[in-house]
């Protein structure tokens, strides 16, 4: 199994009204017949700590992120 990728993005957060900095978790899916290994996002860790969707799907900036990424 791959390890994890990480990403981290800075925005303009709706749900705060202001700047936040989001770090998505990106693990391994194994396709079959894929050249490329394909990750998919499953976790998220926001700057703003005190967020009540901090961690939590519905989270503006986690939506946003891409679903999958390929590297």
């Amino acid at each position: 199994m791959r390890a994890p990728i990480y990403e981290a993005s800075s925005e303009y957060c709706p749900h705060i009204r202001e700047e936040a900095a989001i770090e998505v978790k990106f693990v391994h899916v194994p396709i079959l017949g894929t050249a490329a290994p394909q990750y998919k996002k499953c976790a998220f860790e926001c700057s703003v700590s005190d967020c009540d969707l901090n961690g939590v799907v519905s989270c503006p900036l986690f939506r946003k992120a891409p679903n999958a990424i390929t590297r």
